[in-house]
């Protein structure tokens, strides 16, 4: 299907805090992309009120894409305490309303997740997760994942890599210990090592990945480690995982980079913008 492009609207915004979104310009075709970027416009009625303004104007037949990299409640998958609902689930059942499909860049329920008790989500809305190939890396880099589900976001088929088996304490710390069965044939030292995950955060499970793979490594001061996110929100900064010894964090998502940057201008030098290479 061919992609159509951004559409244009006026978005106001009432002193109650509820917007008001207007169409402002002709649809000259049946279809049409919305983005939602969540650095920027953190309230999601904004990309459903643009979606429904096309539908009352044009009626139901137009086709229409939510272009969102990073998509809202994606990590709340699952039930993590009694009481909770799965968040996503509830979204995604909103955002069928209005949308036809989404694209999305390293969801968190990839299709390596289905005992995640999510397979209906298909059946929703059809979902396009693209994926960061990082095969594409392997003769600069020797691969890591801190855990099984970190591989899933990337493609990197069943092969012998550093795999680490991640468990979290009662204080939600987390700790790895090296997959034994998954580590590769020879490791050329010379070349850095790239921790590859989707999403940081609080930054924890790096500096824990950090630590296990020195421990596992002969003369590890030597080595360089950097790090590659999908997405990073870094709420405790930067500078755990510098004292940890990461010499990079590689950011795939554009919006996510220059939100790092603006957030901590100090580390600007730190932080680099990869080219996406994947689906």
């Amino acid at each position: 299907m061919a992609e159509g492009k951004i559409i244009m609207f006026n978005i106001k915004q009432h002193n109650s805090g509820e917007v008001e979104v207007t169409l402002t310009e002709r649809l000259r075709q049946n279809y049409a992309t919305i983005t939602w970027n969540y650095f920027e416009q953190k309230d999601v009625m904004i990309p459903l009120l643009q979606a429904a303004a096309i539908r009352h104007t044009y009626g139901n037949d137009i086709d229409i894409v939510l272009d969102a990299p990073y998509l809202p409640y994606a990590r709340q998958d699952r039930v993590f305490e009694a009481g909770q609902p799965i968040a996503f689930n509830e979204f995604i059942k909103v955002i069928k309303t209005q949308f036809n499909r989404i694209r999305t860049m390293a969801l968190h329920c990839s299709s390596g997740h289905q005992w995640r008790s999510y397979s209906n989500i298909e059946k929703l809305l059809q979902l396009e997760n693209m994926k960061y190939n990082a095969m594409a890396l392997q003769s600069d880099y020797n691969i890591v994942f801190p855990d099984e589900s970190a591989r899933n976001h990337y493609y990197y088929p069943d092969a012998k890599m550093y795999t680490f088996i991640k468990y979290r304490d009662d204080n939600g710390a987390p700790h790895l210990t090296l997959d034994r069965g998954k580590l590769p044939e020879e490791i050329n030292h010379a070349k850095p090592f790239l921790i590859c995950d989707d999403i940081g955060d609080g930054n924890r499970t790096f500096v824990a990945c950090v630590e296990a793979l020195k421990n596992d490594i002969m003369n590890s001061d030597t080595i360089k480690i950097e790090l590659m996110l999908y997405h990073a929100f870094c709420s405790y900064g930067l500078q755990n995982i510098i004292d940890a010894g990461i010499s990079k964090l590689k950011i795939i998502n554009p919006d996510s980079y220059h939100f790092l940057i603006n957030k901590f201008p100090d580390h600007k030098d730190f932080v680099e913008l990869v080219t996406f290479k994947g689906q």
